[in-house]
């Protein structure tokens, strides 16, 4: 594999989200984006489940999970303001020939 993100430690908060409109998965650490991990997730494929997982390396670590139930560090409504604003930008910046629009 390669290098990913900063290292994580006791007391970090590690969140992950998908990014349907993009068909990203991105990781957070203490409700700041380090950007996309993966590209190319296939968001709508029925046949290639995506399952949450969480990995420990020795006895006695612990973990908590939030699948919605309490608030996220990370500030999810901001996140997609700004993606929807970057769509719209590249929208915008999009040149339709004038006799294209009255046809």
């Amino acid at each position: 594999g390669r290098e990913y993100g900063p290292t994580f430690g006791p007391g970090d908060t590690v969140g992950c989200g998908l990014d349907v409109s993009q068909h990203t998965i991105y990781f957070t650490k203490n409700g700041v984006a380090i950007g996309s991990a993966f590209q190319g997730v296939p968001c709508s494929d029925e046949h290639t489940p995506l399952l949450p997982t969480a990995g420990l390396h020795a006895p006695g670590e612990r973990v908590r999970l939030n699948f919605g139930g309490s608030p996220f560090a990370f500030d999810l409504e901001a996140y997609r303001a700004a993606r929807d604003e970057q769509l719209e930008s590249k929208l915008d910046a999009i040149k339709v020939p004038r006799h294209a629009l009255h046809q």
